[in-house]
Formats: structure tokens, C-alpha cells, sequence
């Protein structure tokens, strides 16, 4: 089985869930390698239950292509913007960003529990 290492920007409400679900369903191929997550939130402090990377996006964005997937779930245009300039500025042109509509759709074959949040920014 191919494994996809996966980092989760935003582990707020969205992230969170999403964070909890793909650490379930592990067994499936998806490794979480890191998270990003600057505030004290619950998705944060499960990382650190589960012993997860958690770092900036400056030091995600440095695993280069150790990292298949960045799922960005801060519902944050800028954080996205920045997070595709720094991989473009870093040559990186393996690691792809999945915004929340992406996520919202890995999330309907993983489970039939519905995603909390409502804030799809697009790509």
C-alpha cells in the first residue's frame, strides 16, 4: 500500500475533526507527519496527545517532498497564499495543498458524520 504523509494546517474546529478522523483511519495509507496549529486549541493539544510534529508552516513547508499532502483547514486566504508562495520559493513542486472543499470530500468517504465549519475559501 502506498502511504500519503499528510500535514493538517488548522486544528481548530474543522481541523480538529479532521485531525481525529484521519488518525483513525491510519490503516488506510494516510500518515500524519506533521501539524501546524499556533493557538492553544483542542485539535492542538490532541497532537500532542498522539506525540504529532507540530511546527510552523516555515519548518512544514522545510520536510519539502517527505510531505505528499498539506491539507489546509485555517479558513484563512492568506495562510494559504503563503503556504503556496513559500513551496514555489522552496522548488518544491511535489507537495500539493488541499483546501477545505478537498477535505470536506475525503471527509464524506471516511465518514457520514457531518464536518463542522462552513468557511471554504477555495484554492
Amino acid at each position: 500500500m502506498t502511504v500519503q504523509n499528510i500535514a493538517i494546517v488548522g486544528l481548530g474546529r474543522v481541523g480538529d475533526k479532521f485531525l481525529n478522523k484521519l488518525f483513525e483511519k491510519k490503516d488506510l495509507g494516510m500518515n500524519i507527519l506533521c501539524v501546524s496549529e499556533p493557538s492553544d486549541t483542542p485539535g492542538r493539544r490532541r497532537a500532542e496527545e498522539l506525540c504529532l510534529a507540530i511546527v510552523d508552516n516555515e519548518t512544514l513547508i522545510d520536510f519539502g517532498d517527505q510531505v505528499d499532502v498539506i491539507f489546509d483547514l485555517s479558513g484563512d486566504p492568506t495562510t494559504r497564499r503563503h503556504l503556496r508562495e513559500m513551496l514555489k520559493a522552496s522548488g518544491n513542486t511535489h507537495t500539493a495543498i488541499a483546501p477545505e472543499s478537498v477535505a470536506h470530500c475525503v471527509w464524506s468517504l471516511l465518514t457520514d458524520e457531518p464536518l463542522p465549519g462552513n468557511h471554504r475559501t477555495g484554492y
